[in-house]
């Protein structure tokens, strides 16, 4: 991708964290004519820029005499002291330099982002869709892009998913419309944008997550919602909220008319919006009740969770013209993300399932509640703040829990009023508990509520090792 605007002005970006974002900021900046200097914290980072003849600085020597025009911060850097985590040296000498802080994605918006009112010719504007969310918005994200692309509309998926922005290819912007972005956006990234009002946003729920970071839920709702933009000012065409939980519920009672809010449901059905009657999706924006499809949809995207995600990524496909049986076609040939209730295996009537990416309490819920006769296996590192009694309300679905790793005593300690467990030192013996209890008719359930970095590099590491280790129980005697 290029970057009209930095061919026509160059500016000087300064570029600090090198992983997969920073590297393809990198080389989008270069491509396009800016003059970049970069820095990361990991030495072999460094080393790797300057071979590539990159401009190492570091935040202690940036001084004014080295013109930066913007500081473009990968998203898991800290920008902003909270409780828990401060701030870069890089953002603190930013704002001693009045220089702004920005992130790729927001480049990109800025680059190719209109309003949805100009002229469709326009080749410099593109449609975004924006997906926000604690839970879900990875398969919200994939499925809508999906939809999008099986209705002969030109699109990508990319941001916290996939692609990193400015990997993205240039859309096309011809007699078939506009190209669409849609982009999965995690709250650091919306923390750092300038104006990130889409023609298009996806708030799909909130719970207790990244605290460490945000501080307050009230702050980390400020930042989510922020892509409905003010009733004083831009707008989306189309603004989409979850109403399951009790955060977004309440913005959406406060905003829905001045924000012009559209609430989806997995549980019920919402006056004014699309949810669930008697296990079927239904579209109740005008009060007629239509039925779209009974669900699940998808024999891999079961659950009121999932039937929400549904609910969002049929919103956006219809305001981009796709017929219902064309919805219901696409979802039908949907291939979901892995490490999402992801069935692993079946041996005899016993199930197993992968849900590694399930790495807080209402993740885990959403799977405890799709699933009878769990046998469920948890732990991991625990979030501070989360709300692990909640899990009780899943109480009759699960059999026995199997606890491991870090948090595996305070989980099982949490939830022994009504689930009875035992505590593993690790996966592997959690699971081969799990396996030798099961009876037929059960799920042998991978839904952490815990993150992997006790014992594993990332949840896709955890998630592949229960894989591994349940495709292995078949050779046994």
């Amino acid at each position: 991708m290029l970057l009209p605007s930095y061919q026509k002005n160059k500016k000087k970006i300064y570029v600090v964290g090198l992983g997969v974002t920073g590297l393809a900021a990198v080389k989008t900046l270069v491509a396009s004519g800016a003059d970049v200097v970069a820095f990361d914290d990991d030495e072999k980072n460094r080393a790797t820029a300057e071979s590539n003849g990159i401009t190492i600085l570091s935040p202690a020597d940036w001084g004014k005499g080295d013109n930066i025009d913007m500081l473009l911060l990968s998203p898991g850097i800290v920008a902003n002291d909270s409780k828990l985590k401060k701030s870069h040296p890089a953002a603190v000498r930013a704002r001693q330099l009045g220089v702004a802080i920005r992130v790729d994605v927001d480049l990109l918006f800025d680059e190719l982002g209109g309003d949805g009112d100009d002229d469709e010719q326009d080749d410099n504007k593109r449609d975004f869709v924006f997906i926000t969310g604690t839970n879900g918005k990875s398969t919200t994200t994939k499925l809508t892009a999906h939809l999008l692309t099986a209705n002969r509309r030109s699109a990508t998926m990319g941001g916290n998913i996939g692609l990193a922005a400015l990997s993205l290819p240039v859309l096309p912007n011809n007699a078939a419309g506009r190209g669409v972005y849609v982009l999965e956006l995690s709250s650091y990234q919306i923390e750092r944008m300038a104006d990130p009002v889409p023609q298009v946003a996806v708030l799909l729920n909130l719970s207790f997550d990244h605290l460490e970071r945000h501080d307050t839920m009230e702050h980390y709702l400020a930042i989510k919602t922020k892509i409905f933009g003010t009733a004083q000012a831009k707008q989306p065409k189309l603004s989409v909220i979850g109403i399951d939980d009790e955060f977004c519920r309440g913005f959406y009672e406060k905003n829905k008319n001045n924000l012009r809010l559209i609430p989806i449901s997995g549980l019920t059905l919402p006056s004014g919006g699309v949810g669930v009657v008697d296990n079927n999706l239904v579209d109740n924006r005008d009060g007629t009740k239509k039925t779209i499809a009974g669900l699940p949809l998808h024999p891999a995207l079961p659950g009121p969770h999932n039937a929400q995600n549904l609910a969002a990524a049929y919103l956006v496909a219809d305001y981009y013209g796709m017929a219902v049986k064309d919805f219901v076609a696409g979802v039908a040939t949907f291939v979901p993300l892995a490490h999402r209730q992801e069935l692993v295996a079946q041996f005899g009537d016993v199930a197993y399932i992968n849900d590694s990416k399930a790495t807080n309490v209402d993740a885990a819920l959403m799977s405890l509640r799709s699933f009878k006769n769990i046998r469920w296996l948890a732990g991991g590192e625990l979030k501070s703040g989360d709300r692990f009694h909640d899990l009780l309300l899943a109480a009759d679905n699960i059999a026995r829990g199997y606890f491991f790793g870090a948090g595996a005593k305070q989980l099982q300690q949490a939830v022994m009023a009504k689930i009875d467990g035992a505590v593993f030192d690790n996966l592997a013996d959690a699971l081969a508990a799990a396996h030798q209890d099961a009876k037929q008719g059960e799920v042998v359930l991978l839904s952490p509520v815990g993150a992997s970095f006790d014992q594993y590099k990332n949840f896709e590491e955890r998630g592949n090792d229960f894989k591994t280790r349940v495709l292995a129980l078949k050779n046994l005697p």
